[in-house]
Parts: structure tokens; sequence; C-alpha cells
């Protein structure tokens, strides 16, 4: 079985499992997270001089509830050369003669 046959059914078994007011319900929590999502934090209170919990704005659960509204609408991105090897990065460091002389304190 190739990779496309098995997201193929993946997406089948997904798909009749899940009915379409759960969809709604799972885009409309999605949605409710990408414009509202908090997570609680401890903040120290100047006024009464403790740590209080507070509400503050979750960056991450946001980006990541849109990414998947994003999926969800227009499927992901492809990817256009699957078997393309991965980018390597060599580095060189150059030192100066002066610094190699000196040795770095290990020697």
């Amino acid at each position: 079985m190739s990779k496309l046959e098995g997201r193929n059914l993946a997406q089948k078994v997904v798909r009749d499992l899940i009915t379409e007011e759960e969809w709604k319900e799972a885009v409309e929590s999605l949605w409710e997270i990408a414009t509202q999502g908090t997570r609680p934090d401890w903040v120290w209170c100047s006024g009464c001089r403790r740590k209080i919990q507070a509400d503050r704005v979750d960056l991450r659960a946001r980006s990541d509830a849109l990414a998947r509204l994003q999926e969800m609408g227009f499927g992901r991105p492809k990817v256009e050369d699957e078997d393309r090897q991965p980018l390597t990065v060599n580095r060189r460091i150059i030192v100066p003669r002066e610094v190699r002389a000196a040795g770095n304190g290990s020697e």
C-alpha cells in the first residue's frame, strides 16, 4: 500500500466516524481558540503584593488553531518533490593564526 492510498483510507475512516454536526462543532471550537485563546498564568499583583492567576493570550494555541482551520478548509500545502534530499548546511569556522598559535587552553 502506498502512502497516498493509506492517507486516503485514513481520510475515509475519519469521514465515516465523524458526523457533519461534529465537524461544525470542531470548527467552531477551533475558531474560538484562534480568536480568543488564552491560558492561565501566575502574575504579580502590585496592589495586594501577591501572585494571582490571570488569563494571558496564548499565541501558540491561536496560531495552531489557525493552521488547523486552514488545513481543514484548503488542505495541506503540496510538497513539490517528495524524493528531494534534505538540505544540509556545512559551516566552516576560520580562526586567525594568532588565536590558533595561542591555543584555547585545552592543550
